[in-house]
């Protein structure tokens, strides 16, 4: 796999982990997966200019252009899956540090559930993580490896998102892919030792101080459903606190959610 990559990037990620940049690749999640079982050791980063094939959620296309930021982070967690719950909000996190260090405004950054960055109510960036648990009869269900797929506007954004959409250039902040890479790196790494060392608890508390739509209504979409709530809050296990416009309760742990208009911002 050496001959594919075309710059090492490792001297920018934190000590320990490698990183390798693609000028076009099918997907980073597809990229991450391969250099591994072609025996790189983890954990490590791919990063591409531009993705033939990206993926977001529930299999949906993620449009992938020159100029926006495409990167896959492999790692192996001390973790069952069971307590990988608390992740998705780990990276949103960690994305959300990255665009602060290279100049938005604090305030205007939010993290939408469950893994989303939002800038001015508009969304920036897409989460996909993908993983597999060891197989053998001594692996007490440990993960073999966990993939984080990030995908963030930098330059440019989709016009016909479910979700209205910007960039960060848009929004008045122009940095390049390996800049940002530079900052996302650290700060995942940073969130992600202090999940391991102290657990979800003060990840569920720094997250809930940067959410967008908590104590406000919001269009709640499910595989089922489609209903008008009052966010209430993060559950301690990532699920998401509803309360129902009849006064009903409860508790989600798949979803999207949308402003009350649905898919526009008034």
């Amino acid at each position: 796999m050496t001959d594919l990559y075309q710059e090492n990037w490792t001297a920018l990620a934190p000590d320990g982990a490698e990183a390798f940049f693609f000028e076009t690749v099918e997907s980073t999640n597809t990229t991450a997966l391969s250099l591994y079982k072609a025996g790189y050791a983890l954990p490590l980063w791919a990063v591409g200019g531009q993705q033939l094939a990206g993926r977001g959620r529930s299999g949906r296309v993620w449009t992938s252009k020159t100029g926006n930021f495409y990167g896959s982070y492999i790692f192996r967690p001390q973790k069952t899956a069971d307590q990988m719950s608390g992740l998705p909000f780990v990276v949103s996190l960690a994305v959300r540090d990255a665009v602060i260090a290279c100049g938005l405004k604090a305030e205007v950054v939010q993290c939408k559930w469950p893994n989303d960055l939002i800038i001015g109510d508009k969304k920036a960036s897409g989460i996909l993580i993908e993983s597999a648990i060891k197989s053998g009869p001594d692996t007490q269900g440990l993960m073999d490896y966990v993939i984080i797929g990030i995908g963030v506007n930098l330059a440019h954004y989709p016009v016909d998102a479910q979700f209205p959409a910007t960039s960060l250039r848009t929004e008045g902040v122009d940095v390049g892919i390996r800049l940002f890479f530079e900052q996302l790196s650290k700060t995942l790494d940073d969130l992600l030792t202090l999940w391991d060392k102290h657990g979800f608890a003060p990840i569920h508390k720094l997250w809930s101080e940067v959410a967008w739509g908590i104590g406000e209504k919001r269009l709640i979409r499910t595989s089922k459903t489609c209903v008008m709530a009052t966010v209430d809050g993060l559950a301690p296990d990532g699920g998401l606190q509803l309360t129902l416009e009849d006064g009903t309760q409860q508790l989600i742990y798949a979803g999207d959610v949308f402003p009350p208009s649905g898919g526009k911002i008034d």
